[in-house]
């Protein structure tokens, strides 16, 4: 029976991703700092890959600010999901590399489905 509510659960966390308009619910921020710490990234390696300012990803994770551009919603969304994981990492180690922005613009017509 637990592994049904688990599931049911998994399926619910997922939804709310996927309807993950912008606007930061306790809830998502919770799930944004889990992810960023279950990956080892810090805010800064966060920010590099939405595009944005470190300070701005330690505000939606403490609630300062509760909406994000909708520029970094894709990306957020995605980066929830999980769908980047292994990307992100790579991504994340040649930037630190290079000392470069990490360009994420390539997730718009990545050939997998982002909403699925």
């Amino acid at each position: 029976m637990a592994k049904r509510n688990d599931n049911e659960n998994d399926k619910d966390k997922y939804k709310r991703i996927r309807a993950f308009d912008g606007h930061f619910t306790d809830e998502l921020r919770t799930m944004l700092v889990e992810k960023r710490i279950s990956l080892g990234l810090s805010r800064e390696d966060v920010a590099a890959m939405v595009g944005c300012q470190r300070t701005t990803v330690f505000q939606w994770e403490t609630g300062k600010v509760k909406y994000c551009r909708p520029q970094y919603v894709l990306v957020l969304r995605t980066y929830l999901q999980g769908k980047l994981d292994k990307l992100l990492i790579a991504a994340i180690l040649r930037a630190a590399r290079t000392s470069k922005r990490i360009d994420f613009s390539f997730i718009e017509n990545y050939p997998f489905d982002l909403d699925g």
